[in-house]
């Protein structure tokens, strides 16, 4: 095998037989089986009737060349003879009877190296006196191996140690020394020959077997004993110890089992929308990798002003912070902060893979990084600044003089209004260069996405950039799943619903012309819709939701008795959740012929495209309205259809990534590591997720200073009655 850096890592995995281990093997066999990068075993036995039997049932071949005990003289004098010793590839031997956790041997190739001198690493264990997580080696746990091994890598700091001995329940021994050593006599002349030659061996505190089911292994007999005296008041496992001690006392099981997967880096902006969505659906989706999501935090001035990493899609305590001396206004070209920060947390938290989102705040260094990256085109920037692509209607060709036309006159391009039209077309130029590397797989949400993409640049023809579909959480599908199986009757009002802000993108002007003759022959739900909403609140035939959470949508369409939804987007969005979540629940469709639209929509067969004008949205809603037999067939058809779930998206984003390599030894340094300490670079008394709204922020921070200030008695009543009357006022004028 060969990780990322180019080092070629080989391992043999030897199981050890003593006839008094029989009771055990199984539990080895199995968890060797399970929980094994390396599948393939050699195996070393005792010659008895029991275990030739034993192993004939399990269909595993041994060789049979123990002795039926272990001789006085020791285990390791005892086994080198017998060996498969190789200069090119390590071995990993363990003990019949030992318990092993999950990717055990990848995480034991990937401790640290000593250089040519390495002669042995042995991981935790519970017998052996030097090697036992437990004060008292006899400790007996009621916790599996997995959930003290979690636990040990919570405490752990992934380090390496020296002790005089090899532990015998499990040990890696580094080929090249092993070849001067089987003629030794005893365990004891093996360690003094490693002694004098200056060999390493080391002990490493972030991986645990369990050896409980073997007798207490005690000091081998080479040091005096107050050298041992030493070392046990010494130890360096002193403070796990009592750690693990006091938690397997208590049968206490960690919150989780976090698996030995690869870290993936998730680049996105802080606006949160559509974009923020899908990073938490893909994360909640995905059992491939282990995820952390880095956002830029800033304003109109300057979208990165700080640099923030998260352990998860929410935007509450960061795990690390950086604040820029130089912000970035909007993109960078190349920023020599930026890339030392990137270097910075790419080595420090194991980043084995990206996956880009969106490059606003960001640098496009982050293209230059050689790392497998997955390139996501949730909008057009940064080819395209003003986001949508469209400057009038959509567009199929940009060059500079149509980009600098853009800047000046497009009402789209409100964003980016600080950088001049040099740095675009710098910023174009280096993307274009720099994102079809052979270790970067671009990918959008829809055909009409790739198709406008090909048809803006020759970079993005040719099947450069794959197609894979947005998914929804099952939880999601479940809640959104419809009780009404056909539409209203011809006697009643045609019910419509239309999901998601009102804005100009969104249609808020078509809305506008059609609302009134719409409303004479349909209702019209509106959910969502925040601020927008307003101004069509308190006409006639309709409704006005402007917030809800997601898990009320499915109640909220159910109790509205919609009949099919209405989505009038002006702009082309590359994919549209909206539309997935009103098929989800079954209701067919009509949408404007634009975006993602467009290729999902198949006219007639599962929902209807309209141009973007009032009478062609009217005509054929009226339609509709008149015949709601051709809006049942649709839906019967709906009824049939699969919809795609988190979990599907993941798979299929995993399959389209570049390959990572089998072993990496940053995967499994401390592959379990959780809790990590927030590392700012200033305390901060508050928190604030960027991603919700600054109403919202003001009236949790109100409540929170009522709460705290009218509860303090050190502040006289009368005040406090004051402030609080002042801060509910205030509350209320917000919430209006």
């Amino acid at each position: 095998m060969e990780d990322h850096s180019g080092h070629n890592v080989s391992w043999q995995i030897v199981v050890v037989c003593f006839a008094t281990d029989a009771n055990g093997l199984g539990k080895t066999l199995l968890a060797l089986k399970e929980r094994s990068l390396k599948q393939h075993v050699v195996v070393l036995a005792s010659d008895t009737p029991v275990l030739r039997a034993q192993f004939e049932a399990l269909g595993v071949t041994a060789d049979f060349c123990l002795p039926d005990v272990l001789p006085s003289h020791g285990y390791w004098s005892t086994l080198f003879p017998l060996l498969p010793c190789s200069s090119d590839q390590d071995l990993l031997v363990v003990r019949a009877g030992v318990d092993l956790p999950d990717r055990w041997d990848a995480r034991l190739m990937a401790v640290a190296s000593a250089g040519d001198t390495l002669a042995a690493v042995s991981p935790l264990s519970s017998r052996n006196r030097l090697f036992s997580i437990f004060s008292d080696p006899s400790h007996c746990s009621t916790l599996s191996v997995e959930e003290i091994d979690q636990w040990l890598n919570h405490y752990s700091h992934n380090g390496i140690f020296d002790l005089p001995c090899i532990n015998q329940s499990v040990a890696r021994l580094s080929g090249g020394w092993w070849h001067t050593l089987t003629t030794e006599a005893s365990d004891s002349a093996i360690y003094q020959a490693l002694y004098a030659t200056d060999c390493a061996v080391l002990g490493m505190d972030s991986l645990f077997v369990d050896d409980s089911d073997l007798a207490v292994h005690d000091y081998p007999d080479v040091y005096p004993q107050a050298v041992y005296d030493r070392l046990a008041q010494y130890h360096p496992l002193a403070t796990i110890r009592h750690a693990l001690t006091e938690l397997s006392g208590r049968a206490e099981a960690p919150a989780k089992i976090i698996k030995c997967l690869p870290i993936q880096l998730h680049v996105a902006h802080s606006w949160g929308g559509g974009l923020g969505r899908w990073v938490e659906d893909y994360i909640a989706g995905d059992k491939h990798h282990h995820n952390r999501v880095l956002r830029p935090i800033g304003d109109w001035s300057a979208f990165g002003q700080t640099i923030a990493l998260y352990e998860t899609a929410e935007m509450s305590v960061p795990l690390k912070t950086w604040t820029l001396a130089r912000p970035i206004v909007s993109i960078a070209q190349s920023h020599e902060e930026y890339r030392t920060i990137l270097r910075e947390l790419i080595e420090e938290y194991h980043v084995e893979s990206l996956v880009i989102s969106s490059l606003i705040g960001h640098s496009l260094d982050l293209l230059k990084t050689g790392l497998p990256t997955l390139y996501l085109f949730h909008d057009y920037f940064p080819f395209c600044p003003a986001l949508y692509a469209t400057y009038t209607t959509p567009c199929s060709h940009c060059d500079d003089q149509k980009m600098r036309e853009c800047r000046g006159n497009n009402p789209l391009h409100e964003f980016f209004l600080h950088d001049n039209d040099e740095h675009w077309e710098a910023i174009r130029r280096r993307f274009l260069e720099w994102v079809v590397q052979p270790n970067i797989q671009m990918v959008a949400p829809s055909q009409s996405a790739v198709d406008r993409l090909a048809q803006l640049s020759d970079q993005f023809s040719g099947g450069a950039i794959a197609v894979i579909e947005h998914g929804l959480k099952s939880d999601m599908i479940e809640g959104l799943a419809p009780h009404k199986d056909s539409p209203s009757s011809s006697g009643q009002k045609l019910k419509i619903v239309m999901l998601g802000s009102v804005s100009v993108q969104k249609g808020e002007h078509l809305l506008a012309e059609i609302i009134a003759p719409l409303t004479k022959f349909a209702d019209l739900i509106l959910l969502g819709t925040g601020e927008g909403g307003k101004r069509f609140k308190g006409q006639s035939g309709v409704t006005v939701v402007e917030h809800y959470a997601w898990h009320e949508l499915g109640e909220l369409l159910r109790e509205h008795q919609a009949d099919m939804g209405l989505l009038l987007s002006t702009v082309p969005e590359t994919f549209s959740y909206t539309l997935s979540e009103l098929w989800a629940a079954k209701l067919p469709v009509m949408a404007t012929r634009i975006g993602a639209f467009e290729s999902r929509i198949h006219h007639g067969k599962n929902g209807w495209l309209v141009e973007l004008t009032p009478d062609s949205i009217l005509s054929q809603l009226r339609i509709l309205n008149d015949d709601r037999e051709v809006i049942a067939h649709v839906k019967t058809q709906l009824m049939s259809v699969e919809d795609t779930t988190v979990e599907d998206m993941a798979d299929a984003y995993f399959a389209k990534a570049p390959e990572l390599p089998e072993f990496s030894i940053k995967r499994y340094r401390l592959p379990r590591k959780v809790g990590a300490t927030v590392q700012q670079e200033q305390p901060r008394a508050l928190y604030i997720n960027h991603q919700v709204s600054y109403r919202q922020v003001l009236v949790e921070f109100l409540e929170y200073s009522r709460a705290k200030l009218t509860g303090t008695p050190r502040i006289p009543r009368w005040l406090r009655g004051i402030i609080g009357r002042s801060v509910s006022l205030a509350l209320r004028l917000i919430r209006r």
